[in-house]
């Protein structure tokens, strides 16, 4: 009589494939474990049941000089945060039934710190660990977890199917993670993200796929001396459930890394493309919280739900006169998918650290005069940024597919028009024209030998040249 609810249930009851979830009957808080079997002769006799109760596989604590490899570990349990009563875990499908109105099904959105770390693989105060060829899939939490670690070696692994991350680390020295691929982070809390590294040096993330996580693909934070390179970034956002459940305010590259006196990541030859955001979600390269100290060149981003680059700070965290400045050259920046609801500017800038943004393609293909969308956010909270920053030999284009100028009139700081952002002393010897990219509408974003960017001096890289080599 009370009715009841369904978690881990499929947004369709009837669906084309097997389900397992679990029913709680109302009031009686009594579970029952149901199989909805597909068609086909289908049935619990034929099926493979898994229901994991450990919460690690493998731990290595106080150990040196150790190699792990050719192993496929599968299956811990899902921890889920505590609930009230009458709650589900945070992106969770609920299903209410009642008499009136029958079956109602609604998600609940990802919230809240995520759960006290456990992970398929813990590994503690070691050092010279080595993982190779090693598979990691359907882990509550997450898949391997670092702490106080130096000279490890990450290399053709996989893992997959992750309820929060796949790599938790603090405290990291000589850490480089290669040819690995990192999909479906975040599949219970909605946080989750394929590495995640603080308070470290000599960090490196090289040939690498991030594909199918709900959020950030890579965040960086309190690191110095890191490398970010050759990686594949797709589909990344939220993908399994309609766009009010995803998180917001995230990017494929997120560092927070602001008053760095030394250089903190150096971000090259990577693509990052086919985001889907919420709000603020979806940004490409995001230097979040005054971060200092990037050099990001040579980097190619499209179709990316929000900005394909995001540089943020609030003034009360950044100190513009001791940091190392950022240096953002030779990139392409491509801006196509237009969502009201979403911060859609083609490029967002609203940092006091001192930068360099110079011979870069910024490429757009929306209604410019709409000042929803602009090329530039200047925002008063952080005051006149731009004295201390150099921006020149960009090529700047609009497709002006939309009816609109094909100029970005009014899109830059203040809604200047291009002539009067140049009258400030900035882009002097940049252009307002067509790149001249091969095929733009088929994503082929190399220049045509007539490009007038080569005369500015871009240079550009072997796009296909990204993500594991084998």
């Amino acid at each position: 009589t009370g009715g009841f609810f369904g978690e881990n249930v499929p947004e369709e009851p009837m669906c084309a494939s097997s389900e397992v979830f679990r029913v709680v009957q109302q009031p009686l808080n009594r579970s029952v474990l149901v199989y909805a079997p597909a068609g086909g002769g289908d049935s619990p006799a034929l099926s493979d049941v898994i229901i994991p109760l450990t919460p690690d596989i493998l731990a290595v604590n106080n150990s040196h000089h150790v190699t792990i490899e050719n192993l496929s570990l599968a299956h811990t349990t899902w921890i889920l945060p505590k609930q009230k009563p009458g709650e589900v875990y945070p992106g969770s499908w609920r299903h209410e039934y009642n008499k009136t109105s029958g079956i109602n099904s609604r998600q609940l959105k990802g919230s809240g710190p995520l759960p006290v770390p456990t992970a398929a693989i813990d590994i503690r105060n070691a050092t010279f660990i080595r993982l190779c060829n090693i598979s990691v899939e359907h882990v509550g939490t997450v898949s391997v977890q670092l702490l106080d670690v130096s000279g490890m070696n990450v290399s053709q692994c996989r893992f997959n199917d992750m309820g929060a991350s796949g790599i938790d680390a603090s405290g990291l020295v000589n850490f480089t993670v290669t040819d690995s691929v990192f999909t479906a982070a975040g599949m219970t809390w909605r946080q989750g993200v394929g590495i995640k590294a603080g308070r470290g040096e000599s960090i490196s993330v090289l040939h690498c796929l991030f594909a199918n996580c709900t959020s950030d693909a890579i965040i960086l934070t309190t690191a110095t001396y890191c490398s970010v390179a050759y990686n594949l970034f797709e589909s990344l956002g939220n993908t399994r459930d309609n766009m009010s459940t995803a998180i917001s305010d995230w990017g494929g590259l997120h560092t927070a890394i602001p008053n760095s006196t030394l250089p903190t990541v150096h971000v090259y030859h990577n693509v990052l493309r086919g985001f889907r955001s919420y709000s603020m979600g979806g940004n490409g390269l995001y230097f979040d919280y005054g971060t200092s100290g990037i050099h990001a060149h040579n980097n190619l981003i499209y179709n990316i739900g929000s900005a394909p680059l995001f540089l943020n700070s609030n003034g009360d965290i950044v100190e513009p006169n001791t940091t190392q400045s950022n240096h953002i050259h030779d990139n392409v920046f491509v801006h196509r998918n237009i969502r009201r609801e979403d911060y859609n500017r083609v490029l967002i800038v609203r940092s006091l650290v001192a930068a360099n943004f110079s011979g870069n393609i910024i490429y757009a293909d929306c209604p410019v005069n709409d000042t929803a969308v602009r090329l530039v956010q200047d925002n008063s909270d952080v005051g006149n940024q731009f004295h201390n920053q150099l921006w020149d030999n960009n090529v700047y284009y609009n497709t002006a597919r939309h009816g609109d100028n094909a100029r970005f009139n009014h899109t830059f700081p203040k809604f200047l028009t291009f002539e009067q952002w140049q009258a400030t002393g900035h882009d002097q010897h940049s252009l307002l024209t067509d790149p001249l990219f091969v095929d733009p509408d088929k994503d082929h974003f190399q220049l045509q030998e007539s490009s007038p960017a080569w005369a500015l001096g871009f240079t550009e890289f072997n796009h296909t040249d990204v993500g594991p080599r084998r």
